[in-house]
């Protein structure tokens, strides 16, 4: 089908991005983080680049489990990055992702 032949050639263009995010992510996964900002960093990439889009919705269109594991991950962090990370998902961002 041209269809499914379109979309394997599209991942196929796509994966060497994807290998790049893998090698950086675990390239990160060796440094300790240390600090608060530190931790915010592995939290963002964390949220942006492993977890699903879901997890990116604003605190008022995603779900309790969502909410309440992003909450704990903040508190994590603490700190001003920790407030920082919070006003990510207060609205602004969500409301872009439906």
């Amino acid at each position: 089908m041209p269809e499914f032949q379109d979309y394997n050639r599209l991942v196929n263009r796509a994966q060497p991005h994807w290998d790049r995010v893998d090698a950086i992510i675990n390239e990160m996964r060796s440094i300790k983080a240390e600090t608060a900002d530190g931790r915010r960093a592995k939290v963002s990439v964390l949220l942006n680049c492993v977890m699903p889009r879901e997890w990116l919705k604003a605190d008022d269109k995603a779900e309790w489990e969502i909410k309440e594991a992003r909450e704990l991950l903040f508190e994590l962090v603490g700190g001003e990055p920790s407030e920082q990370l919070r006003q990510q998902f207060t609205t602004a961002l969500g409301s872009m992702i439906a």
